[in-house]
């Protein structure tokens, strides 16, 4: 209860900042299930937590979540982000980008795809195999078609 608490004190402080609650495929831990359940009632919003991001980072594994947390708490499907890890291939990126739009999903969160120090032409900063710059070079023009 503390966590639905704290993100009411902050939009009380600022209404027009964004939280994402993430989430695990199936709820986990209930401070997650909480916010959720008082960001959304009955398909609509009540001015908390603006989306629901899937931490399921296994291609498009988090899809399977996405009725769950719709069904079970009531989320709008647009409201709902799922996962997809940095180092998905070509065809993993489109498959996810064409699910989200056909099942009118929010868009989708990337874990770790932004991580390429351009001035010194290699990696910032490496978070293992999930990390995009494993196949940055295949996957640029992926990540762009799916923007």
């Amino acid at each position: 209860k503390n966590m639905v608490v704290f993100a009411k004190e902050v939009k009380k402080l600022n209404p027009n900042f964004l939280i994402t609650q993430p989430v695990y495929g199936y709820p986990q831990c209930p401070a997650e299930g909480e916010v959720v359940s008082a960001s959304f009632t009955n398909g609509k919003s009540n001015n908390l937590a603006q989306s629901v991001g899937i931490m399921v980072y296994s291609d498009e594994d988090s899809l399977q979540w996405v009725a769950d947390w719709h069904g079970s708490y009531g989320v709008p499907y647009a409201n709902i982000l799922p996962g997809i890890q940095g180092a998905a291939t070509s065809s993993s990126i489109g498959k996810m980008a064409s699910d989200v739009n056909a099942q009118n999903l929010g868009g989708f969160m990337v874990w770790f795809a932004s991580v390429w120090d351009k001035t010194n032409n290699r990696k910032a900063l490496s978070y293992g195999w999930m990390d995009a710059t494993t196949n940055n070079g295949t996957t640029g023009s992926a990540w762009a078609k799916a923007l």
